[in-house]
């Protein structure tokens, strides 16, 4: 919706997909994540995922995704990516972070979060699921006789 379509229940991940190829949010979290690779000093978490070692699976591996269609996949590591960046550029280049805050609030509001109110109501939905997972991981683990007990 954030991008102006109106994504049913059945056309919602298409729209998905292509919200990630024409925003070129990919893009933006690649140059972040080059600025932050190089200027990194203060310990984060997950800050070593923010390396050029880790960039053919954090940029590239995302890109890979998005191009044979794992849009859904390629969110979570495109926004867990953009999050590490931003907090390493927010200690150790804050003149940057406010230059990629732009973009990195825009990927946020295309996933229904544009503000704290919308992040404390995903976190409560978030919390008010972790039954219901449980409830189907207990599931799977008692129908899988591999699991043992020990």
């Amino acid at each position: 919706m954030a991008a102006l379509r109106n994504p049913t229940v059945r056309t919602r991940y298409p729209a998905a997909r292509e919200t990630l190829a024409d925003l070129g949010h990919i893009d933006a979290v690649a140059e972040a994540f080059d600025l932050a690779s190089a200027v990194v000093r203060t310990p984060v978490f997950y800050a070593t995922d923010i390396s050029l070692a880790a960039r053919p699976i954090a940029i590239d591996g995302g890109r890979e995704l998005i191009d044979r269609g794992d849009h859904r996949e390629a969110v979570f590591w495109n926004v867990a990516t953009a999050c590490r960046c931003q907090m390493i550029l927010a200690a150790d280049a804050p003149a940057e972070a406010a230059r990629f805050a732009p973009a990195f609030r825009g990927l946020l509001a295309d996933l229904g979060v544009a503000s704290v109110a919308d992040l404390q109501r995903r976190r409560a939905e978030t919390v008010a699921l972790v039954p219901a997972v449980w409830s189907v991981a207990e599931a799977i683990m008692a129908a899988n006789p591999a699991i043992v007990d020990g």
